[in-house]
């Protein structure tokens, strides 16, 4: 969207002729006025008002006379900033925004090569250590080579110019890297080839369209707050990533040995060791910049969804209105299902396998003997896990929050107060729209329920616990 011109401002609310004789920059609220015209890529409507407000953490704004601007302009600054410096990172977005000269594009296009080669190397180093944070790698070279005849253990007769984990590197190191890479290839197709990211344009969108309620404002700056806990729990979870993954490097440091890419000597392993570790940064944001991506417009939807609702049960809306918006909704729900929702059931594949080979090499009794090697695999379990649980989670909030707005239409039905005035053909006609809505957030194109996760979940614990039961899994206690 273009800006908005500062004389959009000036007759909002009428100003008087005293005012009118002024100079337009001595005119009361210019100053407000005119940072608000610069707030950036959003455009203020024409219906505002000189409402002044303070949201809480936002008051360095100071009193402006547009509260819907003030919104936008705080979640550009708090929320939309930070995630685009995330997607610049990870390469999805150029890092100079408007290349003018040929120095900025050769500088975005070293940028992108840089950053995809750094992810390659990720994949070869890791392959070449046979590291794996989850310590498949270390369970291959123990536990999982076939014992010939002639040999009683595998570590009888090691031989160290080949890798321990080579029978296995389709299953364990190529799948996993593919399917790295196809999420990481399929965003950037969708936000730089293309440039089909609707977050700027569904931000938007959702904080004009949820205004006229009543706790509007107060809703705006829960929401901002919620969207920028968004960002700093994936960052949080990088840092706790590294952390772990460094406990990983400092408990395997002598068992850690690169095979064909050995330099040798004890300085050259510490610096592929160092490699490995800053490759490793890149493999996690781009994790977390699929699962904050799909989380962010998550909770824009349902924000989206909320305000609907509660704009049709206080009447602030007309019927006809409300049948627009909810078609705007399903356009959004359809592109979070075919895009960010494709992407994340990509790595989700790669999240459950890590997080039951982690697993299952907690529970061998024989590797408790490393306390940091312990401590190393749970964090690494725990983190997958909780970036599953909050694909799994928004999806179930989207998919209950679209279904209690399919209700509205009975309540409006039962008790038509504020539509009174309407015929019983058009609310019976509201009743049957909103009663065949189907509106469902989906991952692997699956419909996810509440009630749905909750079953999986009781499926799950009785089957562990049989499994401790039967002596199949052992516990280390």
């Amino acid at each position: 969207m273009s800006s908005g011109n500062i004389s959009d401002f000036e007759d909002i609310d009428g100003p008087t002729e005293e005012d009118r004789l002024l100079p337009r920059d001595r005119r009361p609220g210019y100053e407000q006025r005119r940072r608000v015209n610069q707030a950036g890529n959003f455009v203020y409507p024409d219906r505002g008002t000189f409402l002044g407000i303070k949201m809480g953490d936002y008051e360095d704004l100071g009193q402006m006379d547009n509260p819907i601007a003030v919104a936008l302009r705080c979640c550009e600054e708090k929320v939309l900033r930070p995630y685009n410096r995330l997607l610049r990172l990870v390469a999805w977005q150029p890092l100079i925004e408007t290349p003018t000269r040929a120095c900025h594009k050769f500088v975005n296009v070293s940028y992108t090569l840089f950053v995809i080669i750094l992810i390659v190397a990720g994949y070869i180093i890791q392959y070449a250590a046979c590291f794996r944070r989850d310590r498949a790698g270390e369970g291959v070279q123990e536990h999982w080579l076939p014992i010939g005849p002639n040999m009683s253990s595998v570590t009888a007769a090691p031989d160290s110019s080949i890798p321990p984990c080579q029978q296995f590197v389709i299953s364990q190191y190529l799948i996993p890297d593919l399917l790295h890479s196809a999420a990481y290839a399929y965003c950037f197709y969708i936000m730089r080839v293309i440039q089909s990211e609707q977050l700027p344009m569904l931000t938007e969108k959702v904080f004009l369209k949820t205004s006229p309620t009543e706790s509007g404002f107060l809703s705006q700056g829960n929401l901002i707050r919620r969207l920028r806990l968004l960002l700093w729990g994936g960052l949080l979870w990088v840092w706790l990533s590294q952390v772990g993954l460094v406990f990983h490097v400092i408990a395997q440091y002598i068992d850690l040995n690169f095979h064909w890419m050995d330099p040798g000597s004890a300085p050259g392993r510490i610096f592929l060791l160092v490699v490995m570790c800053v490759a490793m940064i890149p493999l996690d944001l781009v994790y977390v910049a699929v699962v904050i991506n799909y989380c962010v417009q998550c909770s824009l939807i349902i924000f989206f969804v909320e305000g609907l609702q509660t704009r049709i049960q206080i009447k602030s809306t007309s019927l006809e209105e409300a049948r627009k918006e909810i078609a705007e909704i399903q356009v959004h729900l359809k592109y979070l299902n075919h895009h960010p929702g494709t992407a994340v059931s990509i790595i989700m594949v790669n999240f459950g396998t890590m997080i039951i080979m982690g697993s299952f090499a907690l529970l061998e009794k024989d590797n408790t003997d490393q306390a940091l090697m312990f401590i190393a695999t749970s964090m690494a379990v725990l983190l997958w896990t909780v970036l599953m649980l909050f694909i799994l989670t928004w999806a179930a909030r989207v998919t209950a929050t679209c279904n209690s707005l399919s209700k509205v239409g009975h309540e409006i039905r039962v008790r038509p107060f504020g539509y009174q005035d309407m015929s019983d053909v058009e609310l019976d006609s509201f009743l049957l729209f909103m009663s065949t809505l189907s509106m469902k957030a989906k991952i692997f194109l699956i419909p996810v329920r509440s009630s749905s996760l909750c079953g999986l979940l009781v499926f799950l614990s009785v089957f562990l616990v049989l499994l401790f039961q039967l002596g199949v899994v052992h516990v280390w206690l």
